[in-house]
């Protein structure tokens, strides 16, 4: 399976132009024949906290009208919201949606970066889901520095493998390209750099690259030509 991470400049705190161009990545990866699509944290608002404690009109849930242009772009997503809950606070969440545009799953970020503390709840469930046939766990960000990644938070069943990628919105560097880690149980994590609405983003999308024997942070360093979306 084809996996694309798309990086993206956000309008700051603007849902809907940001789907909209997210939209267009999504398009743009799968006629490049990737079946599934990744997205940055925040990629609906760009790291705007302040806007998003002040206004809950810029949460969005997985069946937000808002969406549509993703969920219409003929290729699975996975892509990174403040999502909103019972509570007073939203999550930091990642929405997955299939090719057709159904809601797969919803994962909550466990693992909260100092001042996102304050601001969100953090989630408990592990985020894990099937997409033709793969197995896939996701983790957002700061998750990603934990020796209990989400990738290895559920057993594979009796009789089963697990070679999922561990998935997700989640960033090691702030600049830093894509890259791809093994995680503790074999498995790979995905990650791509924050969203950025406060700058331009320096490196565009870029193909994943193994980067080191376990889950944590990945460090800056040269890479390979970027793809270019």
């Amino acid at each position: 399976m084809k996996i694309a991470a798309a990086q993206m400049t956000c309008a700051p705190a603007d849902v809907r132009t940001n789907a909209a161009r997210a939209a267009a990545l999504a398009v743009t990866a799968r006629e490049q024949g990737a079946a599934l699509v990744v997205f940055p944290e925040f990629t609906l608002t760009g790291y705007e906290l302040d806007a998003l404690a002040a206004d809950p009109g810029l949460w969005t849930g997985a069946d937000d009208p808002r969406l549509d242009p993703l969920r219409a772009a003929g290729i699975a997503t996975a892509v990174n919201v403040a999502l909103p809950g019972d509570g007073p606070r939203p999550a930091i969440a990642t929405l997955v949606h299939d090719a057709d545009g159904a809601h797969v799953t919803t994962y909550r970020k466990q693992h909260l970066f100092r001042h996102e503390q304050d601001l969100f709840e953090p989630g408990t469930g592990d985020g894990c889901f099937e997409l033709l046939g793969v197995r896939f766990s996701l983790g957002v960000c700061y998750d990603n520095t934990s020796p209990n990644c989400p990738a290895g938070a559920r057993p594979p069943a009796a009789g089963s493998t697990w070679p999922a990628p561990c998935t997700g919105p989640a960033t090691g560097s702030a600049s830093g390209p894509p890259c791809t880690r093994a995680s503790p149980n074999g498995t790979a994590c995905t990650s791509s750099s924050p969203t950025t609405s406060a700058r331009r983003a320096r490196e565009p999308a870029a193909a994943a690259r193994p980067c080191g024997p376990r889950a944590a942070r990945c460090s800056p360093r040269p890479t390979t030509a970027p793809r270019r979306w």
